[in-house]
């Protein structure tokens, strides 16, 4: 399979570092491309209307939480005012029904009951090199420094943030923080090499301490 750079997702600062973290993780046949690159053709506006989509199984419990498929707990009304409450646990659950390459390609009901919604997430945080303001980050569940340090991570435990204003102070040398925005599912490939998957627009980032999550 030949790799190809592809607007728009790829060419923004933290685009490239997910694509980065994607060609770490892939294997040499992956990026093994010919002498000469086509552009793809660009993708639909809506990149999961060419999936099936499986049924979430919902409960809201007496507590007002949501169990979602029998083991998932979400707090939240999914609002601005009151965004959902996720883990990692439900993000990266897709992988038993959606990777391209394997040629499973159902997106999970669980994780489409949240595409526009607004969500909160706690994770590791990654910004882009070099930019004083930075108004884009990567969300993890591992920590990872965008180089050397760290697990870099997949499409299925990081999120791609667009914060809703530019981090102007200390905050942007955090590595760990909450973040509450406009949350998608947009699937994005490289050939059948799924690249990202999960973005947050309009994003508040919460930094916590730079000793980490539990702080």
């Amino acid at each position: 399979m030949n790799i190809r750079l592809t607007a728009p997702r790829v060419i923004t600062p933290i685009g490239a570092l997910l694509f980065a973290a994607a060609i770490l993780g892939a294997p040499a046949s992956a990026y093994a491309g010919s002498a000469a690159h086509q552009p793809a053709a660009a993708e639909p506006a809506d990149t999961t209307s060419k999936y099936a989509k499986s049924e979430a199984k919902i409960v809201k419990q007496e507590d007002g939480t949501l169990l979602v498929d029998d083991k998932f707990i979400v707090k939240g009304e999914g609002t601005k005012e009151k965004p959902y409450v996720i883990t990692w646990e439900m993000l990266v659950a897709t992988t038993e029904e959606f990777d391209p390459r394997a040629k499973k390609t159902t997106l999970p009901g669980r994780v489409m009951m949240l595409s526009g919604k607004h969500v909160r997430i706690d994770g590791f945080v990654c910004f882009p090199l070099a930019i004083e303001q930075p108004r884009e980050l990567l969300v993890m569940l591992n920590q990872w420094d965008g180089c050397c340090i760290g697990v870099p991570p997949t499409p299925y435990d990081a999120v791609e943030v667009r914060l809703a204003q530019p981090v102007v102070d200390d905050g942007r040398f955090a590595n760990a923080g909450s973040l509450e925005g406009l949350f998608k599912v947009e699937p994005y490939l490289v050939g059948e090499w799924l690249v990202g998957l999960y973005l947050m627009e309009n994003a508040r980032f919460m930094p916590k301490s730079l000793g980490g999550l539990g702080s």
